[in-house]
């Protein structure tokens, strides 16, 4: 389980020192000591149970810049690479 400092806490999740007091005030967080559980900023964001699983999903966008491009198979191509 990795634990955070304040400041490595505010820097990693892009939130004030002050917000992370607030956070802990208000029972959004419960801090291990001094440090922040990385599995409260999970949980707290609703990523606790899609942390990392087998079989996550990911969008690919693939393009070309001209219509000549796309003739001559590189949209296919480009696809192709992305989904390697």
């Amino acid at each position: 389980m990795k634990l955070y400092t304040p400041a490595e806490a505010a820097e990693e999740f892009g939130l004030s020192r002050r917000s992370l007091i607030r956070y802990e005030a208000d029972g959004l967080i419960e801090p291990v000591g001094r440090r922040y559980p990385e599995s409260e900023w999970l949980r707290l964001h609703g990523l606790e149970s899609k942390a990392k699983q087998p079989g996550d999903r990911a969008g690919l966008y693939s393009r070309v810049s001209t219509r000549k491009q796309a003739d001559t198979g590189n949209l296919e191509r480009e696809t192709q690479r992305l989904k390697a």
